[in-house]
């Protein structure tokens, strides 16, 4: 699948893990490159499903086009799909806590 960032500071991230670090911690910082890696290899969004460790799930409400990814502790990857191309949209604390 191909993916897009929502924002250049999401695609830095991803590029230098050094910046992610400094975000969002060392754990979300690797989970949120392997995440990448795993939708890149990906053959459809179908398989997205199948890996557990990644939560992959939909949300509600305002959020109804989105999903949602594990990262590590309350972090978490929101993405939204358009066909082939999966769009990051986000790293955030589940509830903002």
């Amino acid at each position: 699948m191909d993916v897009e960032f929502r924002t250049r500071q999401l695609q830095r991230a991803y590029e230098d893990e050094r910046l992610a670090i400094r975000w969002w911690g060392p754990a979300a910082s690797r989970v949120y490159g392997e995440w990448i890696v795993f939708i890149q290899e990906a053959a459809s969004a179908a398989d997205l499903y199948t890996h557990r460790r990644m939560r992959f799930h939909p949300l509600h409400g305002d959020r109804a086009t989105q999903f949602a990814m594990h990262l590590a502790g309350r972090w978490r990857l929101i993405v939204a799909l358009h066909g082939a191309t999966v769009v990051i949209e986000e790293v955030s604390r589940h509830y903002d806590d």
